[in-house]
Formats: structure tokens, C-alpha cells, sequence
């Protein structure tokens, strides 16, 4: 038997470094993609992290 497949990004940038998008915002694309498991991976900074935890409550 064939274990389901599991999205998962371990690699992305939020406005609190070099990406585009705000912190919940990264959460919810990740979420409307099918993402499981994501990690916040700015540069030099964890100023986004509790946006992002917060943004992952909201989307389970």
C-alpha cells in the first residue's frame, strides 16, 4: 500500500526578509496549495514567525 502524498515547503521568504508576501499571507497560498507543512525560512530574522504561527492556527 502506497503511503498519500504530503505537500511540505521547507524553503520560503516573507516580506520580513526578501520575499513578497506578508508572513500570513505565505501561510495562506501555502494553504490554498494543499501545504501540510511549511517553514518560514527568512534571512537573518525571525520577526515573521509569529505572524505565521498565527496565520497556521487560523488555516488548521
Amino acid at each position: 500500500m502506497t503511503e498519500p502524498a504530503v505537500a511540505v515547503d521547507l524553503h520560503c521568504h516573507s516580506t520580513a526578509s526578501d520575499g513578497t508576501l506578508s508572513p500570513a499571507s505565505v501561510v495562506a497560498l501555502a494553504a490554498e496549495q494543499g501545504v501540510t507543512t511549511l517553514a518560514l525560512t527568512d534571512h537573518d530574522t525571525i520577526d515573521g514567525v509569529a505572524e505565521a504561527v498565527h496565520a497556521g492556527a487560523d488555516h488548521g
